[in-house]
């Protein structure tokens, strides 16, 4: 869809498994549930490949902070938080934020086309039938997707909660 389209921008507002809540039912043990397949790597390396030879490679991802017990590319925002990818792409958070956003940039191979290059917004932190963190960073994200020319992907796990709010 990526290349069929020519999307440059990916938002997705889920993990690829998430802790299940029954609303107004209290759960006395941690349910968990896929809610997303993987469709790109999520470590720098080899691509993942797809029926008829369809590719996805890692390039880069951010932020990468040593804050966070050098876990890669993972980090709270923090004051102002600049993603740079290419060198084209600014992303700043001009002030102090709790949202976990991860900023990806993948490649999209198909056979007998150019590379498709998109950049990747992963919001981690928006829970299933719950409301993000209320500052201003879904305000910067978004005003940063509407800067887009070609069409935008955004997903969730059911596509009518988390997407259908943005």
């Amino acid at each position: 869809m990526v290349v069929q389209e020519n999307s440059t921008a990916i938002l997705m507002l889920c993990n690829f498994i998430e802790q299940v809540t029954e609303l107004g039912v209290e759960i006395s043990f941690i349910l968990k549930a896929k809610k997303c397949a993987e469709y790109f790597p999520t470590e720098e390396g080899p691509p993942l490949v797809f029926e008829g030879n369809v590719s996805v490679q890692l390039k880069r991802q951010y932020p990468k902070n040593k804050k966070n017990g050098g876990q890669r590319g993972v980090a709270w925002a923090e004051s102002t938080v600049n993603f740079q990818i290419n060198n084209d792409l600014n992303f700043p958070f001009p002030f102090e934020t709790k949202v976990k956003v991860m900023v990806r940039q993948l490649e999209v191979s198909v056979p007998d086309q150019p590379i498709h290059t998109c950049t990747h917004y992963h919001w981690m932190d928006w829970p299933d039938r719950g409301v993000p963190e209320a500052d201003l960073a879904p305000v910067s994200l978004l005003a940063r997707l509407k800067e887009c020319t070609t069409p935008i992907i955004v997903h969730c796990s059911a596509g009518i909660g988390r997407t259908g709010s943005i």
